[in-house]
């Protein structure tokens, strides 16, 4: 993910941003607005340049504005921290299944994946193909998007059979934004093969091998309404900001 320009209609920048392949629609990712540059003018580049692309922003001044410019909400998510040190609830570990290490390998990760974030999901995107969600998985796990992979404190749950039934990606992020540090870019669970208990599981481990590493905290992202965030609650996240996921208008 290089670094890009966005530049305005009097061809000064007046942002950066990353792009990454999410499904065939580009997505504008890790905005940083140059100083002193208006939402409204910011978001008049946007569906300009940009036009038919994905974005994701904090900015609810330039969310505003770009829906008045014909861009779409398509998703809104809290960011979560969890600050060190501290205490969270213990999890056992489900019976006849195993924390491991999880593999750099996408094909670990890709079935319950597929799985858990099916067409019609609130978290895939309705354009997203499965060969889409295997190239993101690995760009993902290579640190091609959110930082590079902290093996230490990425986890798998397996079954008796060496199914991977559950997993959780960290990664280390530092792109200047809010919460900027470890993050945990992906956690799931199987829905028909992971037994309850999975995700807390995954989350003690986690956890505990970065308090024990010394991190001063770890973000998460979670889609309003995915009960879910009643979990992360449990374990001691608290919201801090609104992240935005916006369509914008094809151009005509």
């Amino acid at each position: 993910m290089s670094e890009r320009t966005l530049a305005g209609v009097d061809g000064e920048p007046v942002a950066t941003y990353r792009a990454i392949d999410k499904g065939p629609t580009p997505f504008a990712v890790f905005l940083h607005t140059e100083p002193d540059v208006a939402p409204e003018d910011l978001a008049a580049a946007a569906v300009v340049t940009l036009a038919g692309w994905k974005m994701a922003t904090r900015d609810e001044a330039l969310v505003a504005a770009l829906v008045g410019s014909g861009a779409r909400i398509a998703r809104r998510s809290t960011h979560m921290e969890r600050r060190f040190p501290g205490s969270w609830p213990q999890a056992l570990v489900p019976a006849g299944m195993r924390v491991s290490p999880l593999s750099a390998d996408p094909a670990q990760l890709l079935p319950a994946s597929l799985a858990a974030f099916p067409f019609g999901h609130d978290d895939r995107a309705d354009d997203s193909s499965d060969d889409d969600e295997a190239r993101e998985l690995a760009e993902l796990l290579a640190g091609e998007i959110t930082g590079p992979l902290l093996p230490e404190a990425s986890w798998a749950v397996l079954d008796a059979r060496d199914r991977t039934v559950g997993g959780v990606i960290v990664t280390r992020q530092n792109d200047g934004l809010p919460g900027d540090g470890t993050w945990i870019a992906w956690i799931l669970a199987h829905p028909e093969l992971a037994p309850p208990g999975t995700g807390s599981a995954l989350l003690a481990a986690t956890l505990t091998a970065l308090s024990t590493a010394g991190e001063p905290h770890v973000g998460l992202s979670v889609t309003v309404g995915n009960p879910a965030q009643r979990l992360y609650e449990r374990f001691g996240f608290e919201p801090l900001a609104r992240n935005f996921t916006l369509v914008l208008p094809s151009a005509h």
